[in-house]
């Protein structure tokens, strides 16, 4: 969707590097519990529970793309429960 965009529309260079760059950078985990609003043990028990996928790894620090991270903080929750 992304690639689409920076390969059909007459963008310059540098407007086709931010957008590269907005889409694939990274986002550890502190920073994805933040945009959740949870705990980082909460997130790390949402992994275990399948609801998010495993980080990358390199080396000792875990990543997600940021793609990735828009995708789950912006879906609706699929929960049957109505808060009181």
């Amino acid at each position: 969707m992304i690639i689409n965009f920076l390969l059909n529309y007459k963008i310059t260079f540098k407007e086709k590097y931010y957008w590269i760059r907005l889409y694939f950078s990274q986002a550890n985990v502190r920073e994805f519990a933040n945009r959740l609003n949870v705990t980082t043990a909460t997130l790390y028990n949402r992994i275990k529970e399948g609801v998010v996928q495993a980080p990358s790894k390199d080396g000792k620090l875990s990543y997600w793309l940021n793609s990735y991270v828009n995708s789950v903080v912006t879906q609706a929750p699929n929960s049957d429960k109505v808060a009181a």
